[in-house]
């Protein structure tokens, strides 16, 4: 049996004015019934009204004021006045820290609201800890299956989602799952379908569309008894809920959704919305899946081109929501064989926050093969795309140093601050934006609107005139500001005119392409590799097992000689196979090139690269293999970014202490 902790509090203060606890349940009820009918100003401004009531009425530490709290910090979170939302139920928080005990049902759903607005503003680090604490003391004060408890733990789950936890995430809603099937009642027919619809997203998210699809049919029917068929929650989930369709190829009911998703956001939103570009999509994916020449796709194509330009009325340049609709309009178009145009689309969609690195690589290589853009723009373009996809701990390591080395010079750093500043600026005000134009046609607010169009425009112009003051005073920061990408030219500056830079980027994802890039002085060569990644990591397997772990100091050595015994013969044709197909392909052997500078990914990691062979000889053994290193000097790069490193360590000031 569950223990009960009753906090009580002494010194609630008789009320001031006449509010009865009676007339506060109803107007706090007529608040979240504003809210469901869809006028979500109409919710704030009531609810906002009946918290000053209470506040007058029955002190700052009254469960009452408290309730009327939480809602108005929800009312102004959901009508995505997040700042306004924050700084409420901050103060609201602090009321509740100070006054009450840790497991005060108040302070709990105090904690909860708080952290809620937390996540929703991009701080789930910081509302996971509240989460689980109210979560843990509801389950200990009402029991594992309360409404209560299962919000909480509800709250837990999407804070993990939110980090990118995903499979964390989706224990806690399978659990939860189960709850919700022992309880269901119309009490909490709101809380079930909201339950189910954000089970499903997750389920989505990390790639299983086909559970995600049956979860979402149980979310649906509950969410249109709760709100109604045309509401903007509803259709959202309509939205999301035919993405997943998609995604598992259940699509024989697709056409009759997007005809019902139509028809309501039309009444809610209105002909030229953002959700009714969405619907475009979805029918232009559906009638181009059969690719050029059936029924249908150049409709598609002609849908997705409308799409694009309600979105870019609408959205500014950089918006991932227009990036999206490009990508796809990308990969159709390349369809048809008109690869300018694809790669075309592909970059604008990488400028709106929307790239795909597998799309733009296989796009821009086969582009160059069929001579379609001109050669010189591709190698720029993969260069760049194949630095940014260097993510390692010791890529990103050696940009902090990099930084750190810099930043140390002076006032560079204002400067710094002042472009990033401006660039988080921006990506909050598109953020605002997208709420304000997503909202039901009766809502919008045309000046707002406006305003906001206006504010990223100058914060953009902000943004370009801190970059270029950085540049012209500091321009040794200014090297550090591009993600830590060189130019071609730089990189050949760099190299000098002995020095050979390849990278070899192996992705281990299914489907990713390979990709082997060298850069000299003279010039560029690029190659895309063919073989799975799982033939490169059995070959270097093959090569590792061939190698003495002894490495000729006492230290290392085994206490007998039964490891050397069992090792493998060194395998030399593997050896000289990944020298062919990786480095071999995009750089020959010349007497000019002395140093070799390697950027080596996925399974290539694990290998140095001086045990390759350059010249594959059957008969050859250790003393007469052409190992890489006779050739050249070699120096295995953590990034690409580790050349302009040692430039910046070699031409700055040295540290007097290490």
């Amino acid at each position: 049996m569950y223990r009960f902790l009753l906090v009580i509090s002494l010194l609630w203060p008789v009320c001031a004015v006449a509010y009865t606890p009676e007339e506060f349940l109803a107007d706090d009820r007529r608040s979240q019934d504003i809210y469901r009918i869809g006028d979500v100003e109409g919710a704030v401004a009531s609810a906002r009204e009946v918290y000053q009531k209470a506040l007058e009425a029955f002190g700052p530490v009254h469960p009452y004021t408290f309730e009327a709290g939480i809602t108005l910090g929800n009312m102004l979170s959901y009508n995505r006045e997040y700042e306004a939302a924050l700084a409420h139920l901050t103060a609201l928080y602090d009321v509740a820290a100070k006054n009450l005990l840790q497991y005060d049902a108040s302070r709990i759903k105090v904690s909860v609201a708080y952290a809620n607005v937390l996540s929703d503003m991009g701080e789930p680090s910081k509302a996971l800890p509240l989460f689980i604490d109210a979560a843990a003391a509801a389950e200990f004060l009402l029991g594992p299956d309360n409404d209560t408890t299962l919000i909480f733990y509800f709250n837990v789950a999407g804070a993990y989602a939110r980090l990118g936890q995903g499979e964390e995430a989706l224990l806690i809603y399978e659990r939860l799952a189960a709850s919700y099937e022992r309880n269901a009642s119309p009490e909490n027919l709101s809380q079930r379908s909201n339950f189910y619809a954000q089970m499903a997203y997750t389920q989505y998210d990390i790639g299983r569309p086909i559970d995600a699809v049956a979860t979402y049919e149980k979310a649906l029917p509950l969410l249109v008894a709760y709100w109604g068929p045309n509401h903007p929650r509803v259709l959202s989930i309509q939205s999301s809920y035919a993405y997943a369709l998609w995604a598992a190829r259940q699509r024989d009911g697709l056409p009759v959704l997007l005809d019902a998703m139509s028809r309501s956001a039309d009444i809610t939103f209105g002909s030229g919305s953002l959700f009714h570009s969405d619907i475009l999509d979805l029918r232009a994916l559906t009638l181009t899946e059969g690719g050029p020449g059936t029924p249908g796709f150049d409709e598609g194509l002609a849908l997705m081109r409308q799409s694009i330009e309600l979105k870019a009325a609408q959205l500014p340049d950089t918006h991932p929501a227009l990036g999206r609709s490009m990508l796809n309009y990308a990969a159709m178009v390349e369809d048809t064989g008109d690869l300018a145009q694809a790669v075309t689309y592909g970059l604008r969609a990488e400028t709106a926050n929307s790239p795909s690195r597998d799309f733009l690589i296989n796009t821009l290589v086969a582009a160059a093969e069929a001579g379609a853009v001109e050669e010189d723009f591709i190698a720029a373009e993969l260069f760049r795309i194949l630095q940014q996809a260097s993510v390692t701990d010791a890529g990103f390591a050696t940009r902090q140093l990099a930084t750190r080395m810099v930043m140390g010079e002076g006032d560079g750093s204002a400067q710094f601050r002042a472009m990033t500043d401006a660039a988080q600026a921006q990506s909050q005000l598109e953020a605002q934006l997208l709420a304000a134009i997503s909202l039901p046609l009766a809502d919008r607010d045309a000046q707002m609107e406006a305003d906001l169009r206006r504010a990223i425009t100058e914060t953009a112009a902000q943004g370009a005139a801190a970059e270029a003051a950085l540049d012209e005073s500091f321009p040794r920061v200014a090297d550090l500001t591009g993600n830590g990408a060189l130019t071609i030219p730089e990189a050949q500056a760099l190299l000098g005119p002995e020095g050979a830079l390849v990278i070899l980027d192996i992705s281990t994802r299914e489907g990713a392409p390979h990709l082997a890039f060298a850069v000299t002085e003279e010039g560029v060569s690029f190659r895309r590799l063919n073989w799975t990644a799982e033939s490169y990591d059995q070959a270097v397997g093959d090569v590792r097992r061939g190698i003495s772990l002894k490495l000729g100091t006492r230290a290392a050595a085994a206490l007998d000689d039964s490891a050397a015994e069992n090792q493998e013969a060194f395998n030399f044709d593997a050896a000289s196979w990944l020298y062919q197909e990786t480095i071999g392909q995009v750089l020959g052997i010349t007497g000019k090139r002395k140093h070799l500078y390697v950027d080596a990914r996925g399974p290539l990691a694990s290998l140095p690269p001086h045990l390759m062979i350059s010249d594959f000889n059957p008969e050859a053994n250790e003393q007469t293999a052409r190992w890489l290193i006779r050739d050249f000097a070699i120096t295995v790069l953590p990034s690409v970014f580790s050349l302009k490193v040692q430039s910046l360590a070699n031409t700055g000031a040295r540290a007097k202490l290490p």
